[in-house]
């Protein structure tokens, strides 16, 4: 999985552009499936960035969103200057 930051019109200063690129799973599976040499890199991630990696590939390939800071914090528990470092 890769996650390309890009910049949207409607982003506010506390957010960050994101899309979701995965390679394609197979039989139609969910999308929250990920393949195992991304899961083995990302297990390398300190357990908060992990976190935000997981919230980031729950969603499905070429999903674009604005990453809101208030809202990873509150889905993963973590506070904002966690969330920053992790971020940055």
């Amino acid at each position: 999985m890769v996650i390309e930051r890009a910049h949207s019109m409607n982003q506010v200063d506390n957010q960050k552009h994101i899309i979701v690129i995965k390679t394609n799973t197979k039989n139609g599976k969910p999308f929250a499936l990920i393949d195992q040499e991304a899961w083995q890199r990302a297990m390398l991630l300190r357990p908060s960035t992990f976190k935000i990696w997981f919230y980031i590939a729950s969603n499905t390939n070429k999903y674009t969103f604005n990453l809101s800071s208030k809202d990873v914090c509150s889905v993963c528990s973590l506070s904002r200057s966690t969330y920053n470092r992790a971020i940055t």
